[in-house]
Formats: structure tokens, C-alpha cells, sequence
């Protein structure tokens, strides 16, 4: 679907997933994405590549703490959604610094979209997930005066008539 509407830069998070969902693009642009870090998904520390029914089984009292959605809650060797919103938001004032006024595609993940979605709305970290996310959905965003703005949110329509996906496990690569 975007591949008539190249855009100045490609940036992906540099996990092999986003790598591998802006291989297409990076192709039909001719553009070498540029992988920044801090659009990685949040570390899930000790639950990283865990389904959720391992989790339940081998992590009780963490699953339940990690579903109460607290800002300042981190699992052990993993980030809170207050340092994974920083890690995000300085990944963003860094490549509107570096590109300002460039039509910039990035190639991330789900729990990132949530802190874009969050401050664009200025929304508290803690809680669950107010927006919708799909895979591979379509989201345009403007930063402007070191604020986030969001025209198009969700956008899936390139999905019409596609059989749905499995979910996949927390914080896969």
C-alpha cells in the first residue's frame, strides 16, 4: 500500500520483526532503513518471548502485577512504562531534530504506538491501552513546536478481506 508513497526517510526499531515488516518498503523505496533503538518494544525483562499461559504458570504474582498497568511498576530486568515512554519520546524529539521537515516512515511496535497515542493525547501512563492498535496499521503523526499531533490513527483498510493473525508472545523478536 505505500509503496507508490515513498517517503524521505525509512526508520525502523532494529528487532528482527520491524526489520523484516520494512524490508518491502526499504526495497520498493530504494532506501536503507535507519535502525534506532529507542523504537524498540518495551522490555519485558524476565517475561521476554514468554505466551501468556507460561507466564501464568511460571510467573503468578508478576502477571498479576504487571496486568494492575502501573506507571512505575518494572518487571526484573525489564522497564516501567514511565522509562519505556521516555526511551520512546527521546527517540522521537531526536528524529524530529535530525529530520525536521522530512516525510519520515517508522517501521515499530504495538506498546510504542501506545506512548505516541498517550502523549499525543496527553494521557497518563498508568492503565490499560486506550486506543486501537492493529498489526500492520497505518498511523500519521506531526511533530510540531516539540509536540506530537495525530492526523490518521489505525488505519487497516490495506487488511480488508485478510484472514486474521495469531496473537504472538510478550515482547517477541
Amino acid at each position: 500500500r505505500l509503496a507508490t508513497d515513498p517517503a524521505e526517510l525509512l526508520v525502523a526499531s532494529d528487532l528482527m520483526r520491524t526489520r523484516q515488516t520494512a524490508a518491502p518498503l526499504a526495497q520498493a523505496w530504494q532506501l536503507d532503513p535507519l535502525l534506532m533503538p529507542g523504537f524498540r518494544e518495551q522490555n519485558f525483562g524476565v517475561l521476554e518471548g514468554l505466551d501468556v499461559p507460561t507466564i501464568k504458570q511460571r510467573h503468578p504474582d508478576l502477571w498479576a502485577d504487571w496486568l494492575l498497568h502501573r506507571a512505575d511498576f518494572a518487571l526484573p530486568g525489564g522497564e516501567s512504562l514511565r522509562q519505556f515512554h521516555a526511551r520512546v519520546m527521546a527517540a522521537v524529539r531526536e528524529l524530529a531534530a535530525l529530520h525536521a521537515g522530512r516525510h519520515v516512515t517508522v517501521v515499530t511496535h504495538g506498546g510504542v504506538l501506545d506512548m505516541l497515542w498517550r502523549s499525543a493525547h496527553q494521557q497518563p501512563l498508568d492503565g490499560l491501552r486506550r486506543c486501537e492498535i492493529p498489526n500492520t496499521g497505518l498511523n500519521h503523526l506531526r511533530w510540531r513546536d516539540g509536540l506530537l499531533f495525530i492526523d490518521r490513527w489505525a488505519d487497516a483498510t490495506h487488511l480488508d478481506g485478510l484472514p486474521e493473525q495469531p496473537s504472538t508472545a510478550a515482547g517477541e523478536r
